[in-house]
């Protein structure tokens, strides 16, 4: 029984700007899309024995989205120069999941469930120049969500969250390139993790929210022929959601699920480099580095403790190497050599890539 895993979506959008007379102009982009997704596999792939399970998904997802922007006419290009951005965002999600578990033929498990999100968000950005190189820039969001779930099992829940952020931006400009920094505040939605053995103290998971500065530079030097970014930044995330794995029911192959949980705290940091020299006109050389620290401050799976330990998919050190000829009739040659860290490929398990 080959498993299955396909989709078919239908979308639409329309975009109208209305530009006016007067101080600001107005734009509307309106969404949305249709999926159908089906999904299965053969439960016991990795057991060698004569029963037989099976499992099949058959999803609904549909999403209609509006969003409306006000804008001011005019640019913060000369000192003492304002502009302004404002916004309302709306967002409906519908989806309908049925799960059907077979055992050798027969029905062993099956749930029937109803979701639906609502989101609403007010949007504000100003932008000030302060003098011909200095800008600042503030901007700020708040956003609510609202869920209802239903299944064939009895359950519903209606969880709201609150939830805001917004950052305050300082760009300083050189005849060479640009300085900025940034204070963040950023967030990520709940949700719930669906299935018929999910259990029902793991079937929500709260919302992320995540503080982050970060220091940089962006510009070209040697009369052009240098490009350099470089980024150092810190994040400090708190209720962070961590995707995790678990088999509730050892003799029960279809019992092996993916969960979203909310860890309590994690931090990330590091260094980013990017550089490119255009030795001439034909060659070009590059080199990225990559440093970062990401780990959980505090975090209990289970019976074990991971606190301090990195983050999935988080390797201390990335760097890169290219170099590229470009002749004049249109060929080329392109070398690259790539390095990773090893890291933990899950939450779940200690298992570390090469």
């Amino acid at each position: 029984k080959p498993g299955v895993d396909r989709q078919r979506s239908l979308g639409a959008s329309a975009r109208a700007r209305y530009r006016g007379a007067g101080s600001f102009s107005f734009e509307s982009v309106t969404a949305w899309s249709d999926s159908a997704i089906d999904y299965g596999f053969d439960g016991d792939w990795a057991f060698d024995a004569a029963y037989d399970f099976t499992s099949r998904f058959d999803r609904q997802h549909e999403t209609l989205s509006q969003d409306l922007r006000w804008l001011s006419a005019s640019r913060a290009e000369n000192p003492g120069d304002w502009s302004w951005l404002a916004g309302a965002y709306a967002l409906r999600v519908r989806e309908t999941n049925d799960q059907l578990d077979l055992y050798n033929g027969d029905v062993f498990r099956s749930l029937q469930s109803e979701y639906a999100a609502t989101n609403l968000a007010l949007y504000l950005q100003l932008e000030r120049r302060m003098t011909t190189r200095l800008k600042i820039i503030a901007a700020a969001r708040g956003e609510r969500r609202r869920v209802d779930y239903a299944d064939s099992d009895g359950l519903a829940a209606r969880p709201t969250d609150q939830m805001w952020g917004g950052n305050l931006s300082l760009q300083y400009e050189l005849a060479t390139g640009q300085f900025y920094a940034t204070l963040a505040r950023g967030f990520k939605a709940g949700g719930f993790n669906i299935g018929a053995v999910v259990p029902a103290d793991r079937l929500e998971y709260g919302p992320e929210f995540l503080l982050s500065w970060e220091a940089g530079w962006k510009g070209r030097l040697a009369d052009g022929r240098v490009d350099l970014q470089a980024a150092l930044f810190r994040m400090r995330r708190s209720d962070q959601q961590v995707s995790t794995s678990v088999q509730l029911d050892p003799g029960d192959p279809l019992s092996f699920i993916y969960l979203t949980d909310n860890a309590a705290s994690g931090e990330n940091a590091g260094l980013e480099l990017t550089s490119a020299w255009q030795v001439s006109p034909s060659l070009r050389l590059g080199a990225t580095l990559g440093l970062l620290r990401a780990r959980f401050l505090d975090y209990r799976r289970d019976a074990e403790d991971l606190s301090g330990r990195d983050q999935a998919h988080a390797p201390s050190w990335q760097y890169s190497l290219s170099a590229e000829y470009r002749h004049p009739r249109g060929w080329f040659l392109r070398s690259d050599l790539q390095g990773v860290d090893s890291f933990y490929f899950s939450e779940s398990h200690n298992q570390r890539s090469q």
